[in-house]
């Protein structure tokens, strides 16, 4: 299976078409393969999402860990982590709140 397949229009393709209606000039048509060919590629959305995974794989991972160890760590214990969370995000928030505005 060729990857162009998956991509159905490629702008090399497409500037090749362009090209053979006359519709580009050869100068033209190098410029804008020069400009594809050199254009960076954003991971923004690829790194994001491992991002997200990691978060997820984490959160779970710990929620496992405290039901298996529930009877080792107290009730108290658990509850004054949450606690101590909740008071540290709230910190953060009002710290770095924009000032109220109609």
């Amino acid at each position: 299976m060729r990857i162009s397949s998956l991509f159905p229009v490629q702008p090399v393709d497409f500037i090749a078409e362009l090209r053979a209606r006359n519709i580009l000039s050869e100068a033209q048509a190098a410029a804008l393969r020069d400009y594809e060919r050199t254009r960076p590629f954003s991971v923004h959305y690829e790194l994001r999402t491992l991002l997200y995974l990691g978060i997820v794989l984490l959160a779970g991972g710990l929620g496992i860990l405290l039901y298996q160890h529930l009877d080792d760590i107290s009730h108290g214990a658990i509850v004054a982590a949450l606690v101590l969370c909740m008071a540290g995000s709230f910190g953060y928030a009002v710290r770095h709140r924009l000032p109220f505005t109609w």
